[in-house]
């Protein structure tokens, strides 16, 4: 069963669901999007505007959020369409309720949190939901961890994580330029997933999964990346077919508890 681990909501749902069926994916975890809804970028003009809008969020400036209203219409959308999607519920990491946030969260029927961005220069932020994760035996939580984030940032993340042990952190993009470092990491904290999505180069991606076969999940990060260019790259790979059944979907159904 191929599993992407990473997705985001478009407008309408149509658009990743006839995406993940073309590449052949059962099953897509897919996040709220306020901020990206699967828009065409075609021009520098549209992609200087829409990265604009998320370094915002990332840097706590952006519009406030309807939260509820936001991962109320994932929890719908994702009832509609079971079989398929897995719905990961957003998080605005400056809020001062984060954890009565995340409770909703779960009351929803969601299976974790994430994407959780704006960690850059805040990661003592975190720790409301890594304890939550932790007193809910693993509820999952997916952290961006690719720019603007940086190695003082993952070494704080890294620290949350061995400290709340029970917690369960997916690690988006292979921790991006720092892809070392989180590989050295996840091989001593058992509770560290390692996300594939828009890793940075194929050492990088080859490396992991040969380390790391049970901790590493597939994503595609899509609509800003793209399901079969990322599935392809793992035909490249020198690895046996046993680690490529476990990255490509079994890892992060074990992971959710499914």
């Amino acid at each position: 069963m191929l599993v992407d681990a990473h997705t985001h909501l478009t407008e309408p749902e149509e658009i990743i669901l006839k995406r993940l069926k073309r590449a052949g994916i059962d099953k897509a975890v897919v996040c709220s999007s306020g901020l990206a809804k699967g828009e065409h970028i075609y021009s520098l003009l549209d992609a200087k505007t829409t990265f604009n809008r998320i370094t915002e969020a990332q840097n706590g400036m952006g519009q406030e959020l309807a939260l509820q209203d936001i991962n109320t219409k994932l929890a719908q959308v994702v009832a509609n369409h079971c079989q398929r999607l897995i719905g990961f519920g957003k998080i605005d990491l400056f809020q001062s309720e984060i954890l009565m946030e995340a409770q909703k969260i779960l009351d929803l029927g969601l299976k974790g949190i994430g994407e959780v961005v704006g960690i850059h220069g805040n990661t003592k932020l975190l720790e409301p939901l890594f304890q939550f994760s932790h007193e809910q035996n693993g509820f999952p939580v997916f952290i961006h961890c690719d720019y603007p984030v940086d190695v003082t940032d993952l070494k704080a993340v890294f620290e949350l994580a061995k400290r709340f042990n029970r917690a369960k952190i997916i690690v988006g993009h292979l921790g991006g330029d720092y892809w070392i470092e989180a590989i050295e990491v996840a091989l001593n904290c058992p509770n560290i997933y390692l996300d594939t999505s828009e890793v940075v180069n194929a050492t990088a991606l080859q490396v992991a999964v040969r380390e790391l076969p049970d901790k590493v999940v597939f994503g595609s990060d899509f609509p800003w990346d793209s399901p079969e260019a990322m599935l392809k790259r793992f035909d490249y790979l020198d690895i046996d077919s046993g680690a490529k059944k476990r990255v490509l979907g079994l890892n992060m159904l074990e992971a959710l508890g499914i």
